[in-house]
Formats: C-alpha cells, sequence, structure tokens
C-alpha cells in the first residue's frame, strides 16, 4: 500500500519552440505568468530499500511475523540519466513509457509548485537530466543515454499481496514514512498501488531540446501510483 501525496497524469507534448506553453486550454496561460518551480534541498525517500529495511526492523514481531528481510529486496533502481548531446536526449524519448516514465525534476529534492526550468545543478553540457525509478530486471543499455545511478528502491507492486500480507505492507509503508518525517492519514492512503511511479505534465520541445520544461502541481511526489 503506496500513497501519492499529490498526482497528475504524466503525458508528453511536443510543442513548436516559438509557441506558448499552455497547462490549461481554456486559460491559455503563457509562460510569463507561470509561476516558476524552485528545486531545493535532498530530502529522505521513503521508497528507498535502505529506508523501507530499517522500517522493518522496527516492526514489532506480530506485525512482521511470516516475513524476513528477504522479503524486502531491490524492485528498481532510482537513476538519472544524464545527456550530454541530442542524440542521447532523443534516445531518452524513445524508452517505452510503460517501463520506464521520465521525470524533468528529482523525485528525492523538495520542488515547489510551477514551471521547472532546467537547475545548473543538474545538467551536462546544457542538457537536463532526466529522473526515473527503473524496474531492476530493465537492461539500462538498452537506453544510448549516459546515467547515474542513486540507491535502490523497494516497491510491493512486485509481490502477492494477499489480504494477510496487506496488513505487513500498510505498516511497513507507516514506518518508512515515519523514519521520513512523514506522518499518513487514513485519507492518504490507499490499496497496495500497481505502478510506479508518479505522475506529472510534461512539455517537450525537441527543437529546444536542452530548454524542455514541466509543470508539476502542488504537493512532494516519490510516488507510486497510475494516471
Amino acid at each position: 500500500m503506496w500513497i501519492i501525496l499529490s498526482i497528475s497524469c504524466q503525458k508528453n507534448i511536443g510543442i513548436d519552440s516559438n509557441s506558448l506553453l499552455s497547462v490549461d486550454n481554456e486559460n491559455k496561460q503563457s509562460i510569463s505568468e507561470l509561476t516558476y518551480s524552485v528545486i531545493g534541498n535532498k530530502i529522505p525517500n521513503p521508497l528507498s530499500l535502505e529506508i523501507a529495511r530499517k522500517a522493518f526492523n522496527l516492526l514489532s514481531p506480530e506485525t512482521k511475523s511470516g516475513f524476513s528481510q528477504n522479503d524486502i529486496n531491490a524492485t528498481h533502481r532510482y537513476v538519472a540519466f544524464t545527456p550530454t548531446n541530442e542524440d542521447e536526449l532523443y534516445a531518452l524519448y524513445e524508452v517505452d513509457e510503460e517501463q520506464v516514465v521520465m521525470y524533468s525534476y528529482p523525485l528525492d529534492y523538495e520542488v515547489s509548485d510551477g514551471v521547472i526550468v532546467p537547475d545548473s545543478r543538474f545538467m551536462t553540457n546544457g542538457y537536463s537530466y532526466r529522473w526515473a525509478y527503473v524496474p531492476i530486471d530493465f537492461d539500462l543499455s538498452e537506453i544510448d543515454c549516459p546515467y547515474i545511478y542513486y540507491y535502490d528502491i523497494f516497491s510491493p507492486k512486485e509481490k502477492l499481496i494477499t489480504k494477510s500480507s496487506e496488513i505487513f505492507f500498510d505498516a511497513l509503508e507507516i514506518k518508512s514514512y515515519e523514519l521520513c518525517g512523514i506522518e499518513l492519514t487514513p485519507t492518504q492512503m490507499t490499496k497496495a498501488s500497481k505502478y510506479i511511479p508518479g505522475g506529472q505534465v510534461t512539455f517537450f520541445d525537441k527543437d529546444a531540446a536542452a530548454n524542455s520544461l514541466a509543470f508539476i502541481g502542488a504537493g512532494k511526489r516519490f510516488l507510486l501510483e497510475e494516471c
């Protein structure tokens, strides 16, 4: 049972380099009318394998009865693709989004609402990074673009969730978020999600590849749900 604190659905849209970015076709807002987002400090990720294992160790013997550390293993890798030229950037556009969803902002940093613009901390040769949770069995050599591996992710979507195991995974999730300083409420909690990661709306301009933009809505996203 993993939740999304905030969600919007992923959609890639090619736009002419001279056209205005609009996040609402009815209002037809231009870029100049939008608030620009700020990427802040790094924050703990409750989906990291390290935190999930720490959370497991803190659960009561009754709660984790029938489970062991071997049940908490890597299901995804958290990586940043670091294109250095147009060919490497375009290679990312060819990746099947059902397998790997690309993000225009780091998934474990504070990010304010608004239009994401390139951040010099996350650029190589003028090209912005793209972040993703990549399935552990995905062959990264298939993507003709360099990348940075950060750490492993644990998602119970790969597990067979039964009525009895749901209680365990619910408790593990709550404890993982507590370790990251996030208190979940019943209204934030859902059934075990089936998809990883969460959503965004991304606007790609292939004629101005180094200046790809994204708009994100309110709230932090780590996470795991179908759009």
